[in-house]
């Protein structure tokens, strides 16, 4: 049984145990159509499932969601919220933490807290995908404040909102749905209060939605679950952003940045 998650509110404590109703988003460990999933440590014991792959030499070629102008239901898909910050690589391999940026550039240095989390986890051998994000007193990401922001409009620090799972414990698993890599954060990630899951929406698209219209974020991204990685434009993931959200404050209209 997973142990308690911690989750993220606002007010003095940023970092309280609680419930799934913070920025962490937890779900139930089952597949498409209520199939039961393995949990991590028997998925990467199965022999001939997965294949170890040394770190130098496992490419890392990002998935890249597709923007389309409104947003939809698929029975069966997972949407998420669309985190407003910077995309990056974590990686936990040979001794080594290391954050790295979509283009390459090692942020390693800035985000000591992230790393110094990353650190703790009871895992080697691992590549996280996800995005570095603070966040305002309503629990909603705010990438301008990454760039400038004073202590008091923060609630949290920076903290690594995690999406996918590349490779754990030396293994590759990016050919396993995208369900399966979600039950691996989870439980990699577990007790964790500065690197987290990505917060999941409604089960309804429409639903999920109406959601970040109410909370004002900045969109959501859908997903297929029996999705495997791919790198590139897919059609697997398909992100829907408000329109022309927080361009004033942002300075620029990131139409592309995730």
């Amino acid at each position: 049984m997973a142990r308690g998650r911690k989750s993220i509110t606002s007010g003095p404590s940023v970092f309280p145990s609680g419930t799934n109703g913070g920025i962490s988003g937890t779900t139930s460990r089952r597949g498409p159509s209520g199939t039961s999933t393995v949990r991590v440590r028997e998925l990467l014991a199965l022999p001939g499932t997965l294949r170890d792959v040394p770190p130098a030499h496992l490419t890392v070629h990002l998935a890249q969601p597709t923007l389309i102008a409104r947003p939809f239901h698929r029975e069966g898909w997972v949407y998420e919220e669309k985190v407003d910050g910077y995309r990056m690589l974590a990686y936990k391999v040979a001794g080594t933490l290391k954050l790295v940026s979509r283009n390459g550039r090692d942020h390693t240095s800035r985000f000591p807290g992230i790393v110094a989390a990353l650190r703790k986890l009871d895992a080697t051998g691992l590549i996280l995908d996800g995005e570095v994000a603070v966040y305002d007193a309503q629990l909603v990401s705010r990438f301008e404040w990454l760039r400038h922001a004073s202590p008091s409009d923060l609630s949290t620090p920076p903290l690594f909102l995690v999406f996918d799972c590349l490779q754990a414990r030396g293994k590759d698993l990016r050919s396993q749905p995208l369900y399966v890599r979600r039950n691996v954060i989870e439980d990699v990630l577990d007790e964790q209060d500065r690197v987290l899951p990505v917060r999941r929406l409604a089960d309804d698209g429409l639903k999920a939605w109406q959601q970040v219209i109410e909370h004002g974020y900045e969109g959501l991204v859908a997903k297929d679950p029996a999705s495997p990685y791919v790198g590139g434009r897919t059609l697997k993931w398909l992100k829907v952003k408000q329109q022309d959200y927080r361009v004033e404050e942002r300075g620029w209209d990131s139409r592309d940045k995730s």
